[in-house]
């Protein structure tokens, strides 16, 4: 589970939504459950770049349109090779980390009324910090 500390909120699939024609769904953020929607693989894609797969629909945490800009929202998108579902982590002095997008690697993951939305980095924004968390750690 990937999980921000400051609220104790983990990201899961929302919605339903399409993006363009393809279907896609919402990236929100909700107190943690055992279930496949918040449960996340995490795969190693080289040269420090790591991709977060939902296990309930088998599709990637992406940036919308890849678009590099403040407040982009993140969804659920099929898998594809291009650099806005590639993420990279910064560790911080408090043993959690900042996720960056690849493709606008000045931008962080940022939890925002409940979604999550690209924002510069900023390790003192409590809302950037995210931790890993094994499922088994989540009461059901």
């Amino acid at each position: 589970m990937l999980r921000f500390t400051q609220s104790g909120n983990c990201l899961g699939r929302g919605a339903f939504t399409t993006l363009g024609t393809d279907p896609g769904y919402v990236i929100e953020t909700h107190a943690c459950t055992q279930r496949p929607r918040d449960a996340w693989v995490v795969i190693d894609q080289g040269n420090g770049g790591l991709s977060y797969r939902n296990e309930s629909v088998g599709m990637n945490l992406d940036v919308r349109y890849a678009a590099p800009t403040a407040g982009t929202p993140l969804v659920l998108y099929a898998p594809h090779p291009v650099y806005n579902q590639r993420f990279g982590q910064t560790l911080t002095t408090e043993g959690d980390f900042l996720l960056y997008a690849l493709h606008a690697s000045t931008m962080c993951l940022t939890e925002v009324s409940g979604v999550v939305e690209i924002w510069p980095c900023n390790p003192a924004a409590a809302a950037q910090h995210l931790e890993l968390v094994d499922c088994a750690d989540i009461a059901p």
